[in-house]
């Protein structure tokens, strides 16, 4: 027998399910545990349980934008109806364990990433990292898309061949970076996690969180967060963010904007607050 697949995923006609004339281009929850996404010129994604994703294309869809929907919201979407903390942040191994980089869009986490990347360490998870936080146990992070997306500049400062990468949509600069050798392919726990932020300052500063800081760096970054109260995981959502609060260590990283010259003092000065 071969391996039972964890998600199905498959095509499937979703006209008959409505939606709202005034917003149709939204999240429309039909029940606790089935999510509907229709995508504008994409497709339509039909959520369920946790464990299944119907996509049905629109006739002018191109494949890169399924994929990109499907491996973001759809994914991010099945991740809490799991009950599981869907972070918008990357993350890499560090001997048995593994460190998180949270921040907002453009922040610099896959530019981070790639840059340890090519210092050797293993990546565990692009933009959107699966923690899973059970009872007696460290929280940890499942192996996510073996990949890095890029904008075009990091690519270049990098030495990476966008030439041989998948363009994640057609109108922007941004690339699809493949992890072969250098993606981590366990479940890691959790050492500590870097909120990326920036400042007017020259210097680059890594800052120690209060309890209420922790918690809110972790629901900001919260991917697609407005799904938790629409699921109804209100209360289960604000108890794991305090059990990882409670359970990993956690800084800011505050460094002058366009700094991507500066990412090798970036790198350096995280590698020391790691010793």
């Amino acid at each position: 027998m071969g391996n039972v697949a964890d998600i199905q995923i498959r095509f499937a006609s979703l006209e008959h399910i409505p939606l709202d004339d005034e917003r149709p281009w939204q999240h429309h929850i039909l029940s606790r545990n089935q999510v509907l996404l229709n995508v504008k010129e994409v497709a339509k994604f039909l959520v369920s349980d946790g464990q299944e994703i119907l996509v049905d294309p629109y006739p002018q869809a191109e494949e890169s934008a399924l994929r990109l929907y499907l491996l973001g919201s759809s994914m991010g979407c099945i991740l809490h109806q799991r009950k599981l903390l869907p972070l918008h942040a990357n993350a890499l191994q560090f001997g048995d364990e593994c460190v998180a980089f949270m921040g907002q869009s453009g922040a610099g986490k896959s530019t981070l990433a790639a840059a340890m990347k090519n210092r050797g360490y293993k990546v565990l998870a692009d933009d959107v990292c699966a923690v899973n936080i059970a009872a007696g146990s460290k929280p940890h992070i499942y192996p996510g898309v073996p990949q890095i997306k890029l904008w075009k500049d990091a690519a270049d400062y990098l030495a990476e061949d966008v030439s041989r990468m998948r363009r994640i949509q057609r109108d922007e600069e941004k690339f699809a970076l493949p992890i072969d050798d250098g993606y981590c392919r366990q479940t890691c726990p959790i050492k500590s996690i870097y909120i990326l932020d920036y400042h007017d300052e020259k210097e680059l500063k890594i800052e120690e969180m209060s309890a209420l800081e922790k918690i809110g760096a972790i629901k900001n970054n919260t991917y697609r967060k407005g799904m938790v109260a629409k699921l109804g995981n209100v209360e289960s959502h604000l108890q794991m963010s305090g059990a990882l609060a409670d359970a990993a260590r956690m800084r800011r990283v505050v460094r002058p904007r366009n700094s991507l010259s500066r990412i090798n003092e970036l790198m350096d000065a995280i590698e020391d607050d790691l010793r």
